[in-house]
């Protein structure tokens, strides 16, 4: 379960800034919020079900979507991939300080029962510092601290302490650039691996690119119990189907030049499937009469081919009690089924066990007290140094339990809009100095 991720000197973000998802000692108007919204994650730990980042254009929203994969792609990925920090670490550009000083991440997580904290100092060619603590006991203890390639191993680490020493020895799995969470998982440590599990299991999706998530749909689509539930699922998103299936790319139908085909298939190339929709063909009567199937990129809307990738996914994350992150959550999709998407995470009956879900929107349709408490709601602004800045709604002070809350962010009591007013005073001054040319 996902507690706290804290990032600092990436990207827009120049000061140290944190993601919680812990519920704060707020009373909800009406209270039933709070019941279904929060959940106890242990007798001493009360977590939110649900948050949303809103923000201007290129105030900094997806950037922390982005500070989240690159560190889930670090610890999946840094010892298989030698570049990885080169094409990943990206720190605040705009002081000359922080251009100099290595990126900050770290995540809290609830796992197998106890709270673990994880994280990292790097630049782009080196890991500075690694840390991982743990309180299986009650009590936070160290399991390992790292400076560079020193690594203090802690006997809690059982297994992990013979490993300490392959920073001494020409060693290509714990290198400069890779976390020696992922090395010593990598080696079979079957903490570390847990460890490593549980932090790539975290979900994070683009609103708009689908090519992440299309192989997850096509390997859950060969399996006919998930394919029937995703099929039940889109119908009760309104969107009726009868049939999903994949059918193998037909290079020869593909509008490609003949010698790149003549190419592909000499080179025996695996193609991507195709996923075919079906659905019912009747005559005037009503009668049906065949069933016609096409490929879902003719023939579906974008907003259907979105939650039909989503589909999967959403199964998953709430039968299996996960994180999902959507990033540009509302793009394609109507308000009513983006709605009742986040009401899933939020009913006892769809999320028995507790799946979280952060997302990322410019709809202030949920701005609404009887939707999310005043600490599911966030906000992120950009000042004139470029520096982005989160804060959650409750942190702000004089603001009721009952306040319209939509109404006051696009007013402006909350920042994180965009100044739009210049852009009207800017179009006016053009067409004046157009028509004075003019005359």
């Amino acid at each position: 379960m996902f507690i706290e991720f804290s990032f600092a000197n990436f990207r827009s973000y120049k000061d140290l800034q944190t993601l919680s998802m812990i519920a704060a000692d707020i009373t909800s108007n009406p209270s039933i919020i709070d019941q279904n919204n929060t959940f106890a994650a242990t007798p001493k730990l009360r977590l939110l079900h649900s948050k949303a980042i809103y923000g201007a254009n290129a105030s900094g929203k997806s950037n922390i979507v982005k500070a989240l994969s690159v560190f889930i792609a670090l610890v999946r990925h840094s010892v298989k991939d030698d570049n990885l920090l080169q094409k990943t670490i990206d720190v605040f550009q705009l002081n000359t300080q922080t251009v100099h000083e290595p990126a900050f991440f770290q995540l809290i997580f609830l796992h197998e029962g106890a709270v673990f904290r994880y994280g990292f100092e790097v630049r782009q060619q080196q890991i500075i510092t690694e840390w991982l603590f743990g309180a299986p006991n009650g009590r936070e203890t160290t399991y390992f601290l790292r400076e560079n390639k020193d690594v203090d191993v802690k006997p809690i680490f059982k297994g992990a302490k013979r490993f300490a020493t392959l920073n001494k020895e020409n060693n290509e799995i714990f290198r400069d650039n890779a976390l020696f969470l992922t090395a010593v998982a990598t080696m079979g440590n079957k903490i570390a691996a847990s460890m490593v599990n549980a932090i790539a299991a975290i979900n994070l999706i683009s609103g708009l690119q689908y090519s992440m998530i299309q192989k997850i749909l096509e390997q859950e689509l060969q399996n006919n119990q998930i394919k029937e539930a995703i099929i039940e699922l889109l119908k009760n998103a309104d969107i009726d189907m009868q049939d999903l299936h994949l059918q193998p790319a037909n290079i020869g139908e593909m509008e490609l030049s003949v010698a790149l085909k003549d190419w592909l298939i000499a080179q025996e190339v695996n193609m991507t499937n195709n996923i075919m929709s079906s659905r019912y063909q009747y005559d005037e009567a009503g009668n049906q009469t065949a069933t016609i199937s096409k490929d879902i990129e003719e023939w579906e809307s974008e907003g259907t081919k979105k939650m039909l990738y989503l589909s999967p996914i959403l199964l998953q994350t709430l039968t299996e009690g996960k994180v999902l992150v959507i990033d540009e959550f509302d793009a394609r999709l109507h308000p009513q089924l983006t709605h009742a998407i986040i009401a899933l995470f939020h009913a006892p009956a769809t999320n028995p066990h507790h799946a979280q879900l952060i997302f990322v929107t410019h709809d202030t349709s949920f701005l609404k007290p009887h939707l999310l408490r005043r600490d599911q709601i966030c906000f992120v602004d950009k000042n004139s140094f470029g520096q982005s800045h989160l804060n959650t709604l409750v942190e702000f002070k004089g603001v009721r339990n009952d306040a319209l809350y939509d109404k006051q962010y696009l007013e402006g009591a909350y920042g994180a809009i965009p100044f739009v007013k210049k852009m009207s005073q800017f179009f006016t001054e053009k067409i004046d100095q157009h028509e004075q040319q003019n005359q």
